[in-house]
């Protein structure tokens, strides 16, 4: 049995919604007790037909799935595409709790982080990788990190030519 048909044989995803829900279990599910039929008919009774609701300290739902703690949206990929993500699923609106199928994205780990990692807050710029620069004449300079190795980009008189500089950048060199 594949890991979805395994997932799909305990809960349902709402692709609408995202939101999971316990199915009913067979009694062959619960073989392992010392007394299947009683521990089938309490789970059922507790869980069966609701929403599974564990939530993390940081907002993540889980599901337990072959004895681990999975976050919601990774199932919500595997239920959906029937395999596991090869990278990270992340919101793309950013909103840990909607994991409606087409909200979520597999990306790379290094595009993860460089998607979402935020602004300083002391940037005077509001954009990654533009910042002030110590010589008068042209007082913005723009950089890039690729592969762990900055690029400087040059300096400029302009913020707003830094900026599309910057933005240039990131087209070109994170392909």
């Amino acid at each position: 049995m594949t890991d979805q048909e395994q997932l799909k044989l305990i809960v349902y995803y709402d692709l609408d919604t995202g939101v999971f829900t316990w199915k009913k279990r067979d009694i062959k599910l619960f073989k392992h007790c010392k007394f299947p039929k009683g521990a089938c008919n309490n789970w059922n009774a507790r869980y069966a037909n609701k929403e599974c609701k564990t939530v993390t300290s940081d907002g993540y739902r889980t599901i337990m799935f072959q004895g681990k703690a999975h976050v919601g949206k990774r199932l919500a990929w595997l239920y959906v595409t029937g395999k596991f993500p090869d990278g990270k699923i992340v919101n793309i609106d950013r909103n840990c709790e909607n994991n409606v199928f087409s909200n979520l994205e597999d990306v790379r780990a290094k595009e993860c982080a460089r998607r979402f990692r935020r602004v300083g807050w002391g940037s005077e710029s509001g954009v990654k990788g533009v910042f002030r620069s110590d010589r008068e004449l042209q007082p913005w300079k723009a950089q890039i990190t690729v592969d762990s190795k900055v690029i400087n980009l040059g300096r400029f008189k302009r913020l707003k030519d830094a900026i599309e500089c910057r933005k240039a950048a990131e087209v070109t060199m994170w392909k």
